[in-house]
């Protein structure tokens, strides 16, 4: 998955990094922003943005 497919999912799920990086207790959401940019990442982030719930945020 490309890092654009990676941060689209999330966004197409309804949550911002910083929400992914607090729900994942990733302290550093520049850590995150790092995992994403990763070409070579491990399977296993890959396997957690897909299972991220969507979400429907209220105005």
């Amino acid at each position: 998955m490309s890092p654009d497919d990676f941060k689209k999912m999330i966004f197409d799920k309804g949550w911002t990094v910083k929400e992914v990086a607090e729900r994942w207790g990733i302290k550093e959401k520049s850590y995150l922003y790092h995992v994403i940019r990763d070409k070579e990442r491990k399977e296993h982030w890959n396997d957690a943005v897909k299972g991220l719930p969507y979400i429907i945020k209220s105005n």
